[in-house]
């Protein structure tokens, strides 16, 4: 639990510290508390999120099954994982996706990313190690 509030306020800040703009676009990758989960109850990343609205962010997510409970209508569900990464100034994972695992032509993107991963849990690496060493990827541990 204390891990987890740790990655979160990590998240909340980094944004800021890495972006010129007050206004960013950024996609979560898994908002839902758990694996396969289709509610936000007790997910403090859906919190995190709101809370990057407070700051004209514009947010959308990424999920392995569809949210079905009512959420903020501000933030943007997207289905398909290239199409999240269009256009964004940062990514923030927070959860393994099954969609990403076979996904060649999102793992050749995020090879040279144009925008800012934020990848706590380093949850990107199994695939992308080499991901590591660019410049535009932050996990807990290193900034």
């Amino acid at each position: 639990m204390t891990s987890n509030k740790i990655n979160n306020d990590w998240i909340t800040r980094l944004p800021q510290k890495y972006t010129t703009n007050t206004y960013s676009k950024i996609c979560f990758w898994g908002v839902s508390y758990a694996e396969n989960t289709n509610t936000l109850r007790r997910s403090e990343i859906y919190e995190v999120m709101k809370e990057m609205l407070k700051s004209s962010h514009s947010v959308s997510y990424v999920e392995n099954s569809k949210i079905t409970e009512k959420y903020d209508s501000r933030i943007k569900h997207i289905n398909d994982l290239e199409q999240s990464i269009n256009d964004i100034d940062i990514l923030v994972v927070t959860k393994r996706l099954s969609k990403f695992e076979s996904n060649s032509r999102v793992h050749k993107i995020l090879s040279d990313p144009k925008f800012i991963i934020l990848d706590p849990a380093r949850l990107l690496l199994d695939r992308l190690p080499d991901l590591s060493k660019n410049k535009n990827y932050f996990a807990v541990g290193r900034a």
